[in-house]
């Protein structure tokens, strides 16, 4: 099947999901350096709930890109 010109212009749904799963994972390295950034510069002291709350919201957010991938993968087959 041959690309069209305008087809070219645009995402496919499967590398839009592609995208958007990456740029989630990416964007999760925020919570980690705002809490080191505020344990180094600022002085914080990093309780170990802040730490537990942290991850949680690290793992959660990694889960759900990577469902994204599996769902995008199931459909795309």
């Amino acid at each position: 099947m041959r690309e069209t010109e305008e087809s070219k212009r645009f995402l496919s749904p499967f590398m839009l999901l592609n995208v958007l799963r990456v740029t989630a994972i990416v964007m999760l390295t925020e919570v980690p350096v705002a809490a080191l950034s505020s344990a180094l510069i600022a002085g914080e002291v990093l309780q170990p709930q802040v730490i537990a709350g942290g991850l949680l919201i690290v793992l959660s957010s990694l889960a759900a890109a990577l469902s994204l991938r599996r769902e995008a993968g199931a459909q795309h087959a």
